[in-house]
């Protein structure tokens, strides 16, 4: 193609894997920062391309077919895994090794291997199909007749220079598969308690394994980071009024569920809104905010029952006192 042909393979002037034994190839998934690495695998395959011809020195050379395991995987190294630690970042990074067999080569030459990502399923993650053409070329030792790879090249489909063997994988960087979601605590009422913690048990069905990173923030704005695991026991998290917990890495078929401590309306006598909450998130920045209210009105009803009592006690230390009066002028 044009493209291959304005490639220039020159010993002096290619970018060289620095090692002819081997290809070093490279995986890297980007997030938003927020989000912790999958839990997955990625496959990768390796065959051998079409015969084709490249321009060199302004002269036009033959590209062969790669020979059989010329270019290879050793066995379990043609998938690369990923599992969540922290802390959270924007991109995780994992290699693994192509071997080169120079025996497999019987004469000098420039030959054609396809790199390509198999494309897996885990939610919200753009895979990076694109094939890589890979030369490796391969000259003859004089002094022992031996063949010898003395380069291997990498090229990406529709690229217009050549690059390392790099496959990146989107997850929540530009794609926006990712979301978070803030639950918030309100206390409200003349007789709501705003330095109380109230309880939630809080958690999240997705993939297996996955993990979710929560920032809770307390009344002062000072932040404290933890993290939940998929399909585990819920985690319970105190909130006073005006503090929140925020849980971010959240793809579209992840279900979260947070679930206010019922013992705050039998025990304390509080209105609870949205105290029980169980959904998806399919938006940046989405937000719950669980409202307690305590109201109690002041019991005037108790002064005016025993008004009328009070003021007939009073009326009769009056004529109490003006009787004894009268009593001691009398003598």
């Amino acid at each position: 193609t044009a493209l291959i042909s304005a490639m220039v393979l020159t010993m002096g002037g290619m970018s060289a894997f620095a090692a002819v034994s081997e290809v070093t190839l490279t995986k890297e998934v980007t997030t938003d920062g927020d989000t912790f690495a999958p839990n997955t695998s990625f496959n990768f395959s390796v065959t051998t391309g079409e015969k084709t011809s490249l321009t060199i020195d302004d002269k036009q050379v033959v590209v062969y077919a790669g020979v059989s395991d010329g270019l290879y995987f050793e066995e379990g190294k043609d998938t690369v895994k990923f599992e969540p630690a922290t802390p959270a970042q924007a991109s995780y990074t994992k290699t693994s090794e192509l071997k080169v067999d120079s025996t497999k080569f019987t004469t000098p030459g420039i030959y054609h291997y396809v790199i390509t990502e198999i494309k897996g399923s885990y939610e919200g993650i753009v895979y990076d199909t694109t094939k890589r053409d890979v030369y490796v070329t391969v000259t003859r030792d004089e002094k022992t007749n031996a063949m010898v790879v003395e380069s291997v090249v990498c090229w990406k489909e529709g690229a217009e220079a050549k690059s390392e063997l790099k496959f990146v994988n989107d997850y929540g960087k530009d794609n926006d598969s990712t979301h978070d979601i803030t639950i918030e605590k309100q206390v409200t009422g003349n007789q709501g308690d705003r330095t109380k913690s109230f309880d939630f048990a809080v958690s999240v069905d997705g993939a297996d394994g996955e993990w979710y990173k929560v920032v809770k923030t307390d009344q002062n704005g000072d932040t404290t980071e933890s993290h939940l695991v998929s399909k585990a026991d819920a985690v319970t998290y105190s909130l006073k009024h005006g503090e929140s917990i925020q849980i971010f890495g959240l793809t579209s078929g992840d279900s979260y569920t947070v679930n206010e401590d019922k013992r705050y309306i039998t025990e304390d006598s509080y209105t609870v809104t949205n105290g029980e909450n169980t959904g998806y998130v399919t938006a940046d920045e989405t937000k719950i905010t669980v409202t307690n209210h305590k109201e109690v009105t002041t019991p005037t009803g108790i002064v005016m029952t025993f008004g009328p009592y009070v003021l007939l006690i009073a009326l009769a230390g009056v004529f109490a006192t003006l009787f004894f009066r009268r009593k001691r002028e009398e003598f």
